[in-house]
C-alpha cells in the first residue's frame, strides 16, 4: 500500500493572479542550483507575497525559509537579509540595502549559521529565521509591510562566498521554475537588477494570535479505498522568539570602513553593529564585549553594555556606531563578541569571527629647535630685543622637530607632522606654515623594544620665512590627523614649542661730514661752513620713504598738539598698533622688549619711561621719550648714553589735537648728531638711533633720512 498526504488551504486571488500554485514538494526534490552571493556587488532580489498584509492584519510573524550554502571563508562577513516594501522601485536609481524609507536590515547569517539546517527534506536543507510585524510595521523599524514585499541577499565577503539555492525545472504546473519572474540578480551592488530564470528555495510562511492549525490524514488502498483520520486542531498562541542574530559589520577608523577586521590597531574608533530586532516586538540591548583569541572575556572587557535600537539606530537603518576605546587594553591579540537580549531574557549572540591586534603608540614631540639661524646673514643685529632665537625678517629658518615613540607598538601608518604659527594654534590651519608626512614604507617603521627617546626616534624638517616681526612661539605637532591610530590619552603629549624672534628693529648709524659755502654769482664767498665727525650739534631723522614732514608740527609721542602730556595716555599703544607692532597682529605672539610700549613706556602704553628735549627746526620739543640706542633695554641712565633714540609725530594730518590710530600721523625717529662716539660694534661714530622694522611695511622697502646740521 502506499498513502497520499494532501494538505488544504487557500489561495489568495492577488498571488494567484502574479505567481501561479507552484508545488514546494517538487521544489524540495530538484536538485539544487546555486548562485554566488559575495563582495556587495552580487547579489539577489525577490518578490513574495503577504498572505497577512493581504488579510489587513496589523500583528502577525513571519517565517523566512531558505536554502544556502558556502565556498571558502567568509570571514564571518555574514549573509545579510533586507525587507523592502512594495514602495521600492527595481531599478530606480536606489540600492535596496539604501532605501531606508522602503526597507530595512532583518537580520545576517555567517558561514557557519547558514549551514545549521534547521531541517532537510528530499534534496533541500533550510535555515529559518523569524520577523515580527508590529503594528503593521517590520519590527522596530518605520517600514511599513504591504501585500507584496522583497527579500535582498548580499555579503561583502571578499575571500568566500554564500551561495543561494534556486530550481529552473518543471513545477508540475504550467509554468516551470525558470519563469516565475520572482527573482533578480545584480553584479553592481544593486544599482541594476537583470530578470533571473529560476526561483530560489525559499518559502515564507506565516502566523499569529488566534490561528488554528488544523489537519486531517487521509489514506488509501490498492483498491481506491480510502480512510482518514479525526481532524486535529492546535491552536496558535503567544511563542517568544529569540532576537534575530546581530552583525559586527567593520571597524570605522581614519574615515574608512574596514570589513576584515584582522588588522592591526590603536587609539580609539568605532565599531559598526547592525542590531538586532525581536520578533515579538520588543527592545533588544547588546552587549559589546572584547575577548581573548580562547574566547575568554578580558578583564574591564565590556566595551559597550546598553546599547539599542532606541538610541543607537541611523533613522530606520538598524546600525550603531559603538566607540571602542583600546588604551585601556594591553597590545595583544583579541577578538569580539555582540550578544542581544530581548525584554523575555531571550538572546542571540554573535562572534567576530577573525582576531585583531592591539598595538600601542605614544607619539611625542621631544623638542623644536632652529638651524642655519645663527649666520650675519639671518641673525638680528638687534640682539638685545625679543625672546629666544633673533632673526631678521624675511630670511628662510630651518625648523626641525625630533619626534619619539614612547610605547612599544611598531608604527605601521604614515603620519604626519605640522608645524605652527604659534603655540597652542594647533587644530587651526590657517596657522600652519609647513607640513610633513612620515613615510613608513620609506623611513621604516618607528618602534623598537627600548621605547622613547633616543631610540624610537626621527627627525622631522620643516621651513618659515619669518616675514612677520614679533615674538614668535613656533609650534610642532606630530600626528595631528591621528593615522598612526594613539589613543585619546597619549594624544595631549604630540606636540612642543619654541620661542624665536623676529627683530622689530633695525639700527641705523654713522659719520656726518660735507661742506655749505653762501656765495654770490661771481663766486665770491660770503659764508663758508665745513663740518666734520667732530661736529657736535645737529639732528638726523628717519621716517617712511615720501612721507612729507613739517618740521613746526612735530610734537613729542605722548603729548599732544599743544605740547601738554596726552589725556588719553594711549599714544605708545597706538603707535605699535599703526605699525603691526601689537601682541597677536601678524601672528606674534607677543613682543617682549621689542616694541614700542615695551621699550619706550616700560609696557604702559601712555607714560614714557625716559625723556628728554629736542631743539628741531629752532623749535624746542619737550618731554619726548627716548631710548639708549646701542642697548634698547637698557633702562639706566639713558640721559647719558652715547646715542638715544626719540620718537616725534607729525599734527600736519591731525583732527583730534592728539596722535591715535585714526588719523594715522607721521612718526619721525629722531637722534642727536655729536662729536664721534663709541657706539655698535664698539665703532665710534656721530650718529645711532634705531627705527621699526615696520616703518616701511613693504619687506626691503625705503626709508628716509634727513640731517638737520647747525
Amino acid at each position: 500500500t502506499h498513502s497520499y498526504v494532501h494538505w488544504n488551504g487557500t489561495i489568495e486571488d492577488t498571488v494567484f493572479e502574479n505567481m501561479y500554485y507552484l508545488d514546494r514538494t517538487r521544489m524540495q526534490k530538484e536538485a539544487s542550483k546555486y548562485y554566488d552571493i559575495y563582495s556587495n556587488r552580487w547579489c539577489a532580489l525577490v518578490k513574495f507575497w503577504d498572505i497577512e498584509a493581504i488579510h489587513g492584519a496589523s500583528d502577525y510573524k513571519i517565517h523566512i525559509s531558505f536554502e544556502a550554502d558556502v565556498t571558502g571563508t567568509p570571514n564571518d562577513r555574514k549573509l545579510a537579509i533586507f525587507y523592502l516594501n512594495d514602495s521600492y522601485i527595481i531599478n530606480g536609481g536606489t540600492r535596496p540595502n539604501k532605501d531606508t524609507t522602503n526597507g530595512t536590515r532583518l537580520t545576517g547569517f555567517n558561514n557557519m549559521a547558514v549551514v545549521d539546517y534547521t531541517y532537510e527534506p528530499y534534496n533541500s536543507s533550510f535555515v529559518i529565521c523569524t520577523v515580527g510585524v508590529n503594528n503593521s510595521k517590520i519590527a522596530e523599524s518605520n517600514v511599513t509591510v504591504t501585500p507584496h514585499g522583497y527579500l535582498f541577499f548580499r555579503s561583502g565577503t571578499q575571500n568566500g562566498r554564500y551561495r543561494l539555492a534556486y530550481v529552473n525545472g518543471t513545477s508540475g504546473k504550467n509554468i516551470s521554475f525558470a519563469e516565475t519572474n520572482v527573482t533578480w540578480t545584480s553584479s553592481d551592488s544593486g544599482n541594476t537588477f537583470s530578470q533571473a530564470a529560476w526561483t530560489p528555495k525559499l518559502s515564507l510562511d506565516f502566523s499569529k494570535s488566534g490561528m488554528q492549525h488544523q489537519m486531517r490524514l487521509y489514506a488509501a488502498n490498492e483498491l481506491g479505498s480510502w480512510s482518514n483520520s479525526a481532524l486535529l486542531t492546535n491552536d496558535i498562541g503567544l511563542v517568544y522568539y529569540p532576537p534575530t542574530v546581530p552583525d559586527i559589520n567593520h571597524f570605522h577608523i581614519h574615515g574608512i570602513d574596514d570589513y576584515d577586521m584582522d588588522g592591526t590597531y590603536s587609539g580609539t574608533f568605532n565599531v559598526g553593529l547592525y542590531l538586532a530586532s525581536d520578533p515579538d516586538g520588543g527592545d533588544v540591548v547588546h552587549n559589546l564585549t572584547l575577548h581573548y583569541t580562547n574566547r575568554t572575556i578580558v578583564p574591564n572587557g565590556i566595551i559597550n553594555n546598553i546599547i539599542n535600537r532606541t538610541n543607537s539606530m541611523h533613522g530606520d537603518d538598524p546600525y550603531a556606531d559603538v566607540s571602542f576605546n583600546t588604551s585601556k587594553y594591553s597590545a595583544g591579540e583579541y577578538t569580539m563578541r555582540c550578544v542581544a537580549t530581548d525584554d523575555e531574557g531571550k538572546t542571540s549572540q554573535t562572534w567576530l569571527g577573525t582576531n585583531f591586534t592591539l598595538n600601542k603608540i605614544d607619539l611625542r614631540v621631544i623638542s623644536v629647535t632652529f638651524d642655519h639661524w645663527d649666520t650675519s646673514e639671518n641673525r638680528s643685529s638687534v640682539s638685545e630685543t625679543g625672546t629666544g632665537c633673533r632673526v631678521k625678517e624675511n630670511r628662510n629658518i630651518t625648523v626641525n622637530a625630533t619626534i619619539a615613540n614612547y610605547a612599544n607598538g611598531n608604527i605601521t601608518s604614515n603620519f604626519d607632522l605640522s608645524f605652527f604659527d604659534s603655540a597652542g594654534v594647533y587644530g587651526n590651519w590657517s596657522r600652519c606654515f609647513w607640513n610633513s608626512t612620515y613615510n613608513v614604507s620609506i623611513e621604516g617603521e618607528l618602534g623598537n623594544v627600548t621605547t622613547g627617546y633616543p631610540y624610537n626616534t626621527t627627525y622631522i624638517t620643516g621651513y618659515w620665512n619669518p616675514s612677520l616681526v614679533g615674538t614668535h612661539n613656533i609650534l610642532a605637532w606630530v600626528n595631528p590627523d591621528n593615522y598612526a591610530s594613539e589613543s585619546a590619552a597619549n594624544t595631549t603629549n604630540n606636540n612642543a614649542s619654541a620661542v624665536i624672534n623676529v627683530s622689530a628693529w633695525q639700527k641705523y648709524y654713522g659719520n656726518v661730514s660735507g661742506g655749505i659755502t653762501l656765495a654770490d654769482s661771481a663766486s665770491d664767498s660770503l659764508y663758508d661752513w665745513t663740518c666734520s665727525n667732530e661736529i657736535d650739534d645737529g639732528y638726523a631723522y628717519i621716517v617712511n620713504d615720501g612721507a612729507g614732514v613739517t618740521w613746526s608740527a612735530l610734537h613729542a609721542l605722548g603729548c599732544d598738539s599743544d605740547d601738554t602730556l596726552n589725556a588719553s595716555g594711549h599714544d605708545f599703544l597706538d603707535a605699535d598698533t599703526s605699525l603691526g607692532m601689537v601682541v597677536g597682529s601678524n601672528n606674534a605672539t607677543g613682543f617682549v622688549d621689542n616694541n614700542i610700549t615695551e621699550l619706550f613706556s616700560g609696557g604702559d602704553p601712555g607714560t614714557a619711561t625716559n625723556t628728554t628735549s629736542f631743539t628741531v627746526y629752532g623749535n624746542l620739543i619737550s618731554n619726548v621719550s627716548i631710548v639708549n640706542s646701542t642697548g634698547m633695554t637698557n633702562h639706566a641712565s639713558v640721559g647719558n648714553a652715547n646715542f638715544v633714540t626719540g620718537i616725534l609725530w607729525d599734527a600736519t594730518s591731525d583732527t583730534n589735537g592728539y596722535y591715535d590710530t585714526a588719523d594715522d600721523e607721521t612718526l619721525v625717529f629722531v637722534t642727536k648728531i655729536r662729536a664721534a662716539a663709541t657706539g655698535l660694534g664698539g665703532a665710534a661714530h656721530n650718529y645711532e638711533f634705531a627705527a621699526p622694522c615696520t616703518l616701511n611695511p613693504v619687506i626691503g622697502g625705503d626709508l628716509d633720512i634727513y640731517m638737520e646740521l647747525k
